[in-house]
């Protein structure tokens, strides 16, 4: 039977663990779950920083448990989250190349680790997703993580050693794993007719990427990764408070407050309203996602009026309301952020189906 014929999953294979890593270069989402039941659970690490250090050093904090994301394997210890902030080292400073794969594995462990200790499931089938410019390194990701049988998680005077073997690896594309969200019924996984043989487009916005694919027949016909994205906007909001209220902040540290909703006040002890900067660097930046889609769909095979368009991702959010103007039938994903992750957790609910 092929992947999207008709199944349902029949509840077998309950010593695996599935787990859906969407690792971003500002935020870390993964799920999973147990097969055969409907119950899943995510994670979520948003303070978009990273540690490398030593055992000894890491011994050093005393974060409260609840903000303490740590793995360790291979004799080093990596630390996620705000404990590593206070190393000051952040992913931005390492989001490409080999520096992103380290975080990228780093951050993969720990979701694993985090699934197999909840669960008691030892054995893991794992779907992580790629951009289509970072897609050229999916045999390095998955020979990397293939050989991995445990690690270490949480701060040394409390560590859990997690043992674990990694069943199967997928790699999906980034915007497609969140399609699968769409595509597939939570409850049966059958494919939903309309999009067996439908073309449309998936946009993903990301920190510093779009992704943008064309898909038909539940197919990825092509697709491309632009730099652009909500960096754009933070960046520009950083411009505007700096020359209208003489605070100078980083790109990443607007984007912090904003998404916790943190206040921020002028120097004469005034608020700002963060939210209209920020809503302001958005209609600012639109015209830039805007050409970008212009010059993908220009070079692209899809018709004129495709049967979908989804736009999902960590800045569909903010766009998606200046995009709507442009493409009315511009759809966006439910909880987009995660996206990604639920999709891929659905396609391997999905896989488990039709293997039992």
């Amino acid at each position: 039977m092929g992947l999207f014929g008709s199944s349902a999953d029949n509840g077998k294979a309950k010593d695996t663990v599935l787990v859906s890593v969407d690792v971003g270069r500002s935020a870390v989402k993964s799920v999973w779950a147990v097969p055969g039941q409907k119950s899943s659970a995510k994670t979520f690490v948003s303070k978009y920083a990273l540690g490398r250090t030593d055992f000894s050093r890491s011994a050093q904090l005393k974060p409260s448990a609840d903000k303490w994301y740590e793995v360790q394997f291979g004799g080093v210890s990596y630390l996620l989250g705000e404990t590593a902030e206070q190393f000051g080292t952040t992913v931005l400073e390492v989001s490409e190349g080999s520096g992103l794969i380290e975080f990228a594995k780093a951050a993969i462990l720990y979701s694993i680790g985090l699934a197999v200790n909840q669960t008691g499931c030892s054995k893991v089938m794992l779907a992580i997703n790629l951009t289509y410019s970072n897609y050229f390194q999916k045999s390095q990701y998955q020979e990397m993580l293939k050989n991995e049988r445990s690690c270490l998680i949480g701060p040394e005077e409390n560590q859990l050693e997690i043992s674990f073997s990694i069943e199967k690896i997928f790699v999906l594309y980034q915007g497609y794993s969140a399609l699968m969200k769409q595509v597939l019924d939570s409850s049966s996984l059958n494919v939903r007719e309309e999009f067996r043989s439908s073309t449309g487009i998936v946009i993903d916005i990301g920190r510093r990427t779009v992704d943008i694919s064309v898909i038909n027949s539940l197919a990825v016909r092509e697709g491309q990764s632009y730099d652009v994205g909500t960096v754009l906007i933070f960046s520009r909001a950083a411009q505007i408070l700096q020359s209208e209220f003489d605070l100078s902040l980083l790109p990443s540290e607007i984007e912090h407050s904003f998404l916790v909703q943190k206040k921020m006040y002028r120097l004469d002890g005034k608020q700002i309203d963060l939210e209209s900067v920020v809503r302001r660097a958005v209609e600012e930046r639109t015209p830039e996602v805007e050409s970008t889609l212009k010059v993908f769909l220009a070079s692209s095979s899809v018709a004129s009026t495709p049967d979908f368009i989804l736009l999902t991702g960590g800045g569909a959010e903010l766009f998606f309301h200046a995009l709507q103007k442009v493409y009315p039938r511009i759809e966006k994903s439910e909880d987009a952020t995660f996206a990604n992750a639920d999709g891929m957790l659905l396609f391997l609910r999905r896989v488990v189906s039709e293997q039992s």
